[in-house]
């Protein structure tokens, strides 16, 4: 699966909280790491032990030679395999994971496309139970979501006593509808914290926000 722009901005989003609250989280998992591209965002703006699981041989293999390749790779641990089965070696501070979004969506002709996209096994549950089982007690999970399944997700991850603490709307421009949210859950209720974020302004310019996320990441 080609890297996209919504991918970039979550990483570039998590990593903006990581810093703004001075958090540096001793383990991070990066669950369903696909090409390695979360792992690589979060190693570039924390000092954080990461461990990143993928299933598709493909992807594994393309997040190795990209790991591999980087000069973060000492700090980034890659497994193949499956992200709900696996005995992980220890609890985690952050769980980021953009995982298959499309629930009951038209498919696609590939296999492969449909796997990377669509969630059709539950798997939205599953990655709640292995939030409630692999974090810290002051633990964030940090999802990608499509935004009309919003308020789903929100009450499935409820019932694994997993809380929104924050949420982040996503538009491609002031006249589209939000198309995906961004969401921090953790194990405590705290006061939710809402924004928007715009990828490209009325004259279809990157917004400044776009811009200040990415900079240190888009050359």
């Amino acid at each position: 699966m080609k890297v996209c722009t919504d991918s970039c901005l979550f990483g570039a989003w998590v990593g903006d909280h990581l810093n703004k609250n001075a958090l540096d989280p001793s383990y991070i998992l990066d669950a369903g790491s696909g090409t390695g591209l979360l792992s690589l965002m979060l190693a570039q703006k924390t000092s954080s032990q990461i461990d990143a699981i993928e299933m598709e041989k493909n992807s594994f293999d393309q997040s190795h030679e990209n790991i591999g390749a980087s000069i973060f790779k000492e700090r980034i641990q890659l497994y193949y395999g499956d992200m709900f089965t696996f005995q992980y070696p220890h609890k985690y501070d952050m769980i980021v994971c953009n995982p298959p979004f499309f629930i009951d969506h038209l498919k696609s002709v590939s296999v492969n496309k449909n796997n990377a996209m669509h969630n059709d096994t539950g798997n939205f549950k599953q990655i709640f139970t292995l939030a409630e089982d692999n974090l810290t007690k002051d633990g964030i999970l940090a999802i990608m979501v499509m935004y009309d399944d919003l308020e789903k997700i929100i009450s499935w991850a409820g019932s694994k006593k997993l809380f929104p603490a924050k949420i982040a709307t996503i538009q491609h421009s002031p006249i589209h509808e939000s198309f995906r949210a961004f969401i921090l859950f953790e194990k405590k209720e705290l006061e939710l914290v809402y924004e928007n974020i715009c990828i490209r302004n009325e004259v279809n310019e990157y917004t400044s926000v776009f811009q200040y996320l990415l900079c240190d990441y888009y050359l």
